[in-house]
């Protein structure tokens, strides 16, 4: 779990949870072409991506359409490539 990765323009950001309520375990996925980096986080996590992402669609006018040709399920098998420790979100 120490890889470096860099997407300039990633195709798909994905979030799932693997395992049954209460045991559950997060993962946020980017990927860009066949590269594929994959993100373990806490629910909380998850929670507050989720909060802050709604808060700068809202204020940049609204969610993108969807291509329904992308899956958004995980891309398996799962090897987390870190588990984050904190987050923070930084918009150019």
């Amino acid at each position: 779990m120490s890889r470096n990765a860099s997407f300039d323009q990633p195709d798909r950001f994905t979030v799932g949870a693997v395992g049954e309520p209460g045991e559950r375990v997060f993962y946020l996925q980017a990927t860009q072409a066949a590269d594929v980096l994959t993100l373990r986080l806490e629910k909380q996590q998850v929670a507050a991506l989720a909060t802050y992402l709604e808060g700068v669609l809202a204020d940049t006018g609204g969610a993108p359409t969807l291509d329904p040709s992308i899956p958004l399920a995980l891309v398996t098998p799962i090897e987390p490539d870190w588990t984050v420790g904190s987050l923070a979100i930084g918009v150019e």
